[in-house]
């Protein structure tokens, strides 16, 4: 659980992994508070927009909820979500050079979700690059949709 609103950077990490990267099952609880790309989120020798704020992957159950994840501009998607399975619960996400949220051959569940336009890409992008799976959109969905 956040007890206060965190600043992080991509810590060097490679194109397509996250400044957060999830392989385990667990609960991300924002506890209210919000989740940045820091002004320094690009580290020497990577590109804007090529690592994700969170990167859900490796099969793990996730639950992430009540938090505002900003990407300043500097993340590729707010939360992205590879063979794995999240719940999103009370999320806002923004100012992604992606979408803010992409789920790939994985199980996503939104309730409450929100994101504002400013993602470059788009709300909410749904693959299926391996394999059928579930989705489902609970009632306070508010998300500028792109079908592509």
């Amino acid at each position: 659980m956040l007890t206060k609103s965190v600043e992080v950077t991509d810590g060097g990490n490679s194109k397509n992994s996250g400044a957060i990267n999830v392989s385990k099952n667990i609960i991300i609880d924002g506890n209210g508070h919000t989740l940045k790309a820091a002004d320094n989120y690009v580290s020497a020798g990577s590109t804007a927009g090529s690592v994700h704020m969170i990167n859900i992957v490796n099969g793990a159950k996730v639950t992430v909820k009540d938090i505002t994840i900003d990407g300043n501009n500097l993340s590729k998607h707010g939360v992205n979500v590879y063979d794995s399975q999240a719940d999103l619960d009370k999320v806002t996400i923004k100012n992604c050079n992606g979408y803010a949220v992409v789920s790939n051959s994985s199980k996503l569940e939104v309730t409450d979700i929100t994101t504002d336009g400013s993602n470059s890409w788009g709300g909410i992008n749904v693959d299926n690059k391996t394999r059928s799976e579930e989705r489902r959109v609970g009632k306070e969905c508010r998300s500028r949709w792109s079908p592509y």
